[in-house]
């Protein structure tokens, strides 16, 4: 069998195959990915096979909305970063400039191509 690729959001290795009984007879079995880490799961409707439900999880595409929050955290990096900066705001200033940042390099590092 494939072997999962880490979950797209936290970045870890913990994901694992879950199955449900599921049916009138609850004799069909469906078959999903879970991350153990930050509970993400991928379910695009029932999997018959374990092997079904690792390939939809290796396969995932980005979601096309990803473009215009990156867009908009770019934003918002650059208006913090030509802001002027009193002594007092500047311990706010640098969390939440280190915050946006952050989640950027969250979101290039789980979809690299989101950086075109």
């Amino acid at each position: 069998m494939t072997k999962l690729l880490p979950c797209p959001f936290c970045g870890e290795d913990c994901a694992y195959i879950t199955t449900s009984k599921y049916g009138v007879d609850r004799k069909r079995t469906m078959f999903w990915v879970s991350c153990d880490n930050c509970y993400l799961s991928y379910n695009n409707g029932p999997c018959g096979t374990k092997e079904l439900a690792v390939e939809k999880w290796n396969t995932r595409t980005p979601d096309p909305r990803l473009k215009e929050v990156i867009k908009d955290i770019k934003h918002s990096i650059s208006r913090m970063e030509k802001a002027k900066i009193s002594a007092n705001n500047k311990t706010a200033y640098m969390a939440m400039l280190g915050v946006a940042k952050g989640t950027l390099d969250i979101i290039y590092k789980h979809i690299p191509e989101a950086k075109k």
